[in-house]
């Protein structure tokens, strides 16, 4: 995916979370699928500021969910220091944008949630 393509996605997360737009791109890394696995476990990809971490392919549904955490983090939505509480509604967020995004683009979004609670 090119740079103008990651900038698209942006601004329609942007809009759909009424934000400004974000004009900072994170870096997007593939690994191994054995570095991935020890590193961050069953997750089809994680986003630590600035890299998007994934090992496989990288759909744009799952890209979407966390070009959206970087908004999250780019805009200070959610403040500096993330509780439990604040990483749920983060997540929940993520979620909903991704579905959003994918409904509005005839997308398949096949992905498997982890319940995020705090317990």
């Amino acid at each position: 995916m090119n740079i103008s393509e990651l900038m698209g996605l942006m601004l329609e997360i942007t809009t759909m979370l009424d934000l400004p737009p974000v004009n900072d791109i994170p870096t997007i890394e593939r690994l191994s699928v054995k570095e991935y696995k020890a590193r961050f476990g069953d997750a089809s990809a994680v986003y630590i500021r600035p890299i998007i971490y994934h090992y496989g392919n990288l759909t744009k549904p799952i890209l979407v969910h966390e070009l959206t955490h970087h908004v999250q983090e780019m805009r200070g939505r959610y403040g500096t220091t993330l509780t439990c509480e604040t990483s749920v509604l983060r997540e929940r967020e993520a979620r909903e944008v991704q579905k959003k995004w994918a409904d509005l683009n005839d997308v398949t979004n096949s992905v498997t949630y982890f319940n995020h609670s705090c317990n």
